[in-house]
């Protein structure tokens, strides 16, 4: 029976695991897009995905926590119900007669031994049945395809005309798909046909989702090849659109595999225009910049990206439009001193839209419905659409000039400066000593409160009880005490037998139901705290760290912990027990009872407070392999690309071996405390032997029998009760860390008190900010300061500003992702201060469009409506709108198709483009633009510009930008400065039109940056500029607004 319910237990395992796997992965996508999760109001939806997979999850725990508790208390039932059949058979046999007690007692005691030796067997069998599990997923995971297409030919696999180019694409057709047949699969590239010649610069042009990025991949060898021959020499160094970045500082992300040179590193970061932002840094080079660049701009992360690329040396680098993350001054500068200055002799392809780029470039290839074409040169305007390309970026980041830049950096920017307040990542929280008398109570109040598991002591006690009756029956019956008939006996002695076994059962089912009570409340407890914390939080913790309480962790609370919590109190009552038996029939035992009770509390005390340290540090070393994973996923490509595949290998080794050490001492402490129970249990034994003898002629030999057995019984009971309950202890780390992620710092209330708002709240979209001043921390300076205007309802509004100008920190502002004590002054929506509304009713009536695109893995229609709100037609209405409606079609399961996690079936620009749709989808009164057009080209830009002000013309429209002709049609421009300081803020023609009068004045009234900006284009740009913002005053004074802009 044992045996059976072990099988299922393993297949009941394996279905858990399934549902485990895939609320890690929901965990860990929640974590990686945290961001957009809390300015969308999320974390209800969220919550309810989690909690609907967790019940899934539990509902297999459980029954399989239930069976391994039966199975565990099974072995206080085999030897009593089988004693009871072997006795009933004897007297059968003899005619009634019963055997002497000697027999009756060492039949028990053989019953006991080979229950245990049976029951440790099949709790053998089950682990390796567990194991077996495991081992299945490992080995069909590794048997998982590669998945990044087929090995690049070298040249002496491809014909010798070519093999003077360095990279060679010979009718080769491409698809994502790495499975299925090769007739099915949809292509995605078609007939490829590329030679690149070495120190070549290629540029890539195409409109969204047109297959640019796939391209790359295709030449990395990142997708598979369906025809043709793919040829690239080695050492090929990539930089993706998004860009990856490690988690550790800036002087790391850059040298990354190679070996420091100090004059390489100068001129790399001088060229890639970094110095100014590296010396914003409290530690310079040397300063953290967090998981995924959290306090980076979109900006400074591709540029650091690039320098990576840069410092390689690598003859290849494939570039994937970083210039769109910087404004026009920044770019040009890249283009001259990264383009054509350090990758000068180095073959260069690179997607991108720039015209200055792409005019600098060789060759000029477009694709077009999966197809690459060559450009020629006098074709190329007209293919890119030369309107107004990108060099019209507001300026993101000031050049140094050429000549400054060697002082500047040689002086200051290795400098290490405050190393300590350059990190971001905060130490995990380590506590030392003994495992809290709260963190027993939190434990006992999630499981049913302190009254339940008061009854579960009882029964515990109650079961124990009726298993010591049975064999205190055993010994009336031997001796023949009360000269019953043996039926009589024979019915008391199964009726003690069966009660005791209905007891051990359910004394185990009782307290399994309060554990697995107490995981699904404390797992709940805990996704809510974290979910909702505040967003610094997140920037401060890795989410390695993070999964790591909510995968191993969790896993010991749900299932590890719970039973060596029931075996440990079965063997503390069964100690209990029998040592009250053995002190009542022979009292000169209660004289052994002090100093072996003594001996081991000393030793146990010893292994407790070395095992708890060496569990804590296994959990506190597991965070970094988690952490290891999740970054080193996210940039698979790059890190193959690079070709540090074995570096990373190494690396995850050395935290392996980090937190294997760990484990090991503590299964070495482990032996150490088993030799010396098993030293005490023997002396116990001897001594409780030698007291039989002793007193042979006063204790009757059944006496002497259940005295004998008890004490065999107490050598088992000792040996492992000491040791359950020094791993219970060691266990319950785990549910102390799990507490402390119950109790973190949250946000405000989620929900609006009521009468506050109303249901249509906001109406207008008014916007005032009223002297308001706010710090990511108390001892950090202001981000923004003493920040007063107003946004009039239904303006539009354009922010522009340098990188720390405080762009970010306004969004940040008024979606109250920062509060502390060092925020001051108000904000008011509609004449209500924000501060006095629930934070979701906030967020989910203020809508936004993020500069890095999250898409979730699920459905499009999750993504876009996650609350089910909005039928089907709307919802292709938006998709309609910003130009997807083809692309979602030809998914083929339209609102229903799936979406990879992170999106990374869609191009970049298709995410930036849904995100947009979901903005339409919401239809709130204000928005929020952040570099949403960033990753798109220039055509599909004017088409979302156009879709936006049609879809908006009453909305409230925040639009951060680096384009300047993204904002130039704008009621306003509110102009930034660093500090968060307000230098401008008017209407674009207005701002033009008072830098004139002021140049060609006697004094200057105030910085003119907004113009500075738009002379930065170049005389021709800048006059198309100052055309557009003379049409957009004209147009907005017909529709009855003023000539002269609004009231700041």
């Amino acid at each position: 029976m044992k045996a059976s319910m072990a099988r299922a237990v393993v297949w009941l395992r394996r279905a858990a695991v399934k549902y485990t796997d895939t609320r890690v992965q929901l965990l860990g996508e929640t974590l990686a897009g945290i961001r957009l999760v809390k300015y969308n109001g999320w974390v209800d939806a969220f919550l309810r995905r989690i909690s609907a997979i967790r019940k899934k999850e539990m509902q297999k725990i459980r029954l399989s926590s239930y069976l391994r508790a039966s199975t565990s208390s099974i072995k206080d039932t085999v030897t009593p119900l089988a004693s009871l059949v072997t006795f009933a058979t004897y007297i059968a046999i003899h005619q009634g007669k019963f055997m002497l007690a000697s027999k009756a007692f060492t039949l028990l005691a053989l019953f006991g031994i080979l229950v245990r030796v049976f029951s440790i067997a099949l709790l053998g069998v089950q682990s390796v049945g567990e194991a077996i599990v495991a081992i299945k997923r490992l080995k069909a995971f590794m048997e998982i395809p590669s998945g990044h297409g087929q090995k690049r030919l070298d040249a002496t696999e491809i014909h010798n005309e070519k093999a003077g180019n360095v990279v060679c694409l010979s009718d080769c057709s491409f698809t994502w798909e790495s499975v299925g047949p090769r007739d099915s699969t949809p292509i995605i590239l078609q007939d490829v046909n590329l030679t690149i010649k070495e120190a070549e610069k290629i540029a890539i042009i195409g409109s969204v989702g047109s297959g640019k990025s796939s391209l790359l991949y295709g030449i990395l060898g990142e997708i598979m090849r369906v025809k043709g021959v793919n040829y690239a020499q080695q050492n090929i160094v990539y930089v993706s659109q998004q860009p990856w970045i490690l988690n550790g500082t800036v002087r790391e992300n850059i040298v990354f595999s190679n070996k420091y040179d100090a004059e390489l590193y100068k001129n790399v970061v001088s060229s890639c225009a970094l110095e100014v932002d590296i010396l914003q840094l409290p530690a310079c080079d040397d300063s953290e910049i967090g998981e995924r660049g959290v306090n980076l701009s979109g900006g400074q992360k591709a540029r650091i990206s690039l320098a990576r690329a840069c410092y390689s040396l690598a003859p290849i680098v494939l570039l994937d439009d970083p210039l769109a993350a910087v404004d026009s001054r920044t770019a040009k500068h890249l283009i001259e001193h990264v383009l054509h200055g350090l990758l000068k002799n180095r073959t260069v392809i690179m997607v991108t839209h720039n015209k200055m780029a792409i005019d600098l470039c060789d060759c000029v290839y477009s694709i077009d419905n999966g197809r690459l074409k060559l450009v020629p040169k006098e074709g190329i305007h007209d293919t890119t659409d030369s309107k107004l390309f990108d060099q019209n970026h507001e300026d993101d980041k000031p050049t140094p000039e050429p000549g400054n830049t060697t002082n500047i950096h040689e002086t200051k920017i290795t400098s290490k400066g405050n190393t300590k307040n350059g990190k971001i990542t905060v130490v995990e929280d380590h506590t030392v000593g003994e495992v809290t008398m709260s963190t027993y109570k939190a434990y006992a109040k999630a499981g049913g409160g302190y009254s339940y598991f008061v009854v579960v002591a009882v029964v515990f006690l109650m079961g124990q009880a009726f298993r010591v009756m049975v064999d205190y029956w055993l010994s009336v019956w031997s001796d023949q005490t009360y000269n019953l008939k043996s039926w009589i006996y024979i019915v008391v002695y199964a009726g003690f037998s069966l009660i005791a076994a209905f007891m051990s059962l359910f004394r185990a089912i009782l307290f399994t139901s309060g554990a697995i009570s107490a995981a699904i409340k404390l797992h709940g407890q805990m996704a809510n705290s974290v979910l909702r914390s505040p967003q610094v939080f997140f920037d401060q913790n890795s989410s390695g760290r993070i999964l790591n309480r909510f995968s191993k962790d969790q896993e010991i609370t749900d299932e590890i912990m719970p039973i060596t919590a029931q075996q440990m109190l079965e063997n503390m009552v069964g100690c209990i027990g029998s040592m009250v038996i053995i002190a009542i029939f022979i009292p000169w035992f209660l004289l052994c009872i002090p100093p072996f009770v003594l001996a081991l509390l000393y030793f146990g005390k010893r292994y407790i407070v070395v095992s708890r340290e060496l569990k804590r540090l296994d959990g506190i070393s597991r965070s970094p392999i988690y952490a290891h994973f999740v970054q080193t996923f996210q940039g698979i490509v790059s890190v193959r690309a690079f070709e540090v595949q074995s570096r990373m290998h190494d690396q995850f080794a050395s935290l392996i071996d980090t937190n294997n050490r760990a484990y090991i001492l503590f299964v070495h402490v482990s032996r150490w405390l088993g030799i010396r129970l098993d030293f005490c249990a023997a002396l116990c034994v001897t001594v409780s032997a030698a007291l039989v003898i002793f007193l042979r002629h006063s204790l009757a030999s059944g006496l002497a029998g259940v005295v004998l057995l008890q004490s065999l019984q107490l050598t088992g009971y000792f040996q492992y009760g000491v040791r359950l309950a020094a791993d219970t202890e060691n266990y319950f780390t785990s549910v102390e860390r799990i507490k402390a992620y119950t109790e973190l710092p949250t946000e405000a209330d989620p929900k609006t008190k009521e009468g506050i708002i109303g249901e249509d709240w906001p109406s207008h979209g008014e916007i005032v900010f009223e002297s308001y001043t706010m710090a990511y921390r108390e001892d950090l300076p202001p981000a923004l300061n003493n920040l007063s205007f107003k946004v009039n309802a239904g303006e539009k509004v354009g922010i522009l500003g340098r990188t720390g100008a405080g762009k970010s920190s306004l969004v940040a502002a008024l979606f109250r992702m920062v509060e502390n004590q060092a925020c001051h002054g108000s904000i008011l929506i509609d004449g209500v201060n924000i501060r006095s509304v629930g934070l979701d009713d906030l967020r989910q009536r203020i809508s936004i469009v993020p500069q890095d695109p999250t898409l979730f893995r699920g459905t499009l229609r999750l993504n876009l409506d996650p609350f089910e709100q909005h039928e089907d037609n709307a919802i292709y209405e938006a998709l309609g709108r910003v130009n997807m409606l083809d692309k979602v079609k030809s998914l083929g399961s339209g609102l229903d198709s799936s979406i990879s996690e992170n999106g990374e079936n869609l191009s970049v620009g298709e995410r930036q483009l849904l995100c947009l749709a979901r903005c339409l989808l919401r239809r709130s009164k204000i928005i929020v633009m952040d570099e949403a057009t960033a990753s798109i080209d220039t055509k599909t830009d004017e088409l979302i510009q156009r879709a936006i002000s049609e879809a908006f013309t009453d909305c409230t429209v925040l639009i951060i930008a680096h384009r300047i002709n993204t904002v130039i049609d704008s009621d306003r421009v509110l102009v930034l400065v660093e500090g968060g300081r307000i230098v401008e803020f008017d209407s674009p023609i207005n701002l033009l039109r008072r830098a004139e009068m002021e140049s060609s004045g006697p004094w200057k009234m105030q910085e003119n940056v907004f113009a500075s900006m738009v002379a930065g284009t170049g005389p021709l740009v800048s006059q198309q500029l100052r055309e557009a913002a003379e049409a957009a005053e004209v147009k907005r004074f017909q529709k009855g607004g003023t000539l002269f802009g609004g009231d700041s």
